[in-house]
């Protein structure tokens, strides 16, 4: 996996550990302790027209285009992003000399921006949905976030096998090395998955969209609509402590420490005791498959469980 992604699938959920290759999301205390115009700033951000429309095209069409944080290690990255951004300004340059500039930016101008939009689209709800699971360190769990941090948006099969079944995003996070066309797999020969975690369809993602802070009292995504609405009728919004000055910032990344037996690429080699993890492995290579039972949780929703 890229650097990003290594450190997205070490960290997920933990609030101490933000920015690592996932949107950016605040707490709704560090938000109102943000001055007018940095508040204004992430509200830009967190705006579906701005997260779905202007940011996509900006990272598929500049932002991965260059080595961006490996300005200094060496020249491999260089070499490997400006050797493919030529080979891709070959072929583009050879297209506009064969069909014109008009008609090659006709055709594919549509579907470079509809495709990265829609790639965004699909990152951002994985894991930006209302009961996703946000911990600080001290409660984090690598598993508990990658189970119920992590959505499972139900889509129909043909889109499914064209995304590379990328909707099963919560057993991709327990263990990453799982080949996509296994993860199908996975899930007709253990139906005990079936109600563990958050499952989305369609519609439901669409209301996911407006989310923008995690609310550290009630464990969810609540909208800006949903704090003005608190603020105005005077309803405590967390009893966690608010921040003074500028908001409480996460630790860098390069001070991410992960758990015994969990290595920052190597999400396959966690906890060996993890029922979830036996039941994968089990899919990976043929080991004696444990029982996993569910356990209804006082929200309501359900945990796993080893069984014998």
């Amino acid at each position: 996996m890229a650097p990003d992604s290594c450190s997205h699938h070490a960290t997920l959920g933990n609030l101490e550990y933000r920015g690592g290759g996932d949107i950016i999301t605040l707490t709704a205390n560090e938000y109102l302790a943000l001055s007018l115009g940095r508040r204004l700033g992430y509200r830009l951000y967190r705006n579906p027209l701005v997260m779905f429309g202007i940011m996509p095209a900006y990272l598929f069409l500049v932002h991965h285009c260059l080595p961006l944080g490996l300005m200094r290690a060496g020249w491999e990255p260089w070499l490997s992003a400006m050797g493919t951004n030529v080979a891709i300004a070959a072929v583009v340059m050879t297209m506009i000399w064969l069909v014109g500039i008009g008609q090659f930016l006709l055709a594919e101008g549509p579907v470079v921006l509809i495709a990265a939009s829609l790639a965004v689209w699909f990152f951002y709800i994985q894991h930006q949905f209302e009961d996703t699971r946000w911990r600080r360190e001290g409660d984090w769990n690598i598993h508990d976030a990658a189970l119920h941090g992590s959505s499972h948006y139900e889509l129909p099969p043909i889109l499914a096998w064209f995304t590379g079944n990328i909707g099963v995003h919560r057993l991709h996070h327990l263990c990453s090395r799982i080949p996509f066309y296994r993860l199908g797999q996975i899930l007709r020969e253990h139906p005990e998955f079936a109600d563990v975690g958050r499952r989305l369809t369609f519609v439901q993602s669409l209301r996911c969209a407006t989310l923008a802070l995690w609310d550290e009292e009630q464990a969810r995504l609540i909208s800006f609509q949903e704090l003005r609405t608190r603020s105005t009728t005077g309803r405590p919004l967390s009893g966690v402590a608010r921040p003074t000055g500028s908001a409480r910032r996460s630790k860098p990344l390069s001070a991410y420490s992960p758990p015994a037996g969990v290595a920052l690429c190597g999400p396959s080699r966690l906890q060996t005791r993890s029922p979830e993890l036996a039941l994968i492995r089990h899919c990976m290579t043929g080991e004696e498959r444990p029982l996993l039972a569910r356990k209804q949780t006082s929200h309501g929703g359900h945990e796993a469980a080893l069984v014998g």
